[in-house]
């Protein structure tokens, strides 16, 4: 079970553990499934989408850069891997928990599509 701590305690416990990072936890998906999704370990750098989840946020969705804190599988498997949320500390101190996948993309496909050609 998770401690619930005051924002600011897992802000500051985000950013001082960030450089630990437990790159063997990370689910990998089937040898089966020839189509997989990107896989994200603790403590790599990503874009996401602060308001990602919140049907309420109004304007575009804009992709911040950050890093992966931890994440949870939501649903074991599908035809494209597990189904997992991801809780993000993003580079100025915000935090998002429970970032559907959706919203997550790694730091190489996040220059690639945003290049100017």
């Amino acid at each position: 079970p998770r401690l619930e701590l005051s924002e600011e305690e897992t802000r500051n416990s985000k950013i001082q553990g960030i450089n630990e990072v437990d790159k063997l936890s990370t689910i990998h998906p089937s040898p089966s499934n020839k189509r997989t999704k990107p896989t994200f370990h603790r403590g790599e750098k990503v874009y996401a989408v602060l308001s990602g989840n919140d049907p309420l946020s109004e304007g575009s969705k804009e992709w911040f850069p950050g890093r992966i804190w931890d994440f949870k599988v939501k649903m074991q498997e599908t035809s494209y891997g597990p189904v997992k949320v991801y809780d993000i500390i993003f580079d100025d101190g915000e935090v998002a928990r429970d970032l559907d996948e959706i919203w997550v993309m790694k730091e190489e496909d996040y220059k690639v599509l945003s290049a100017k050609p």
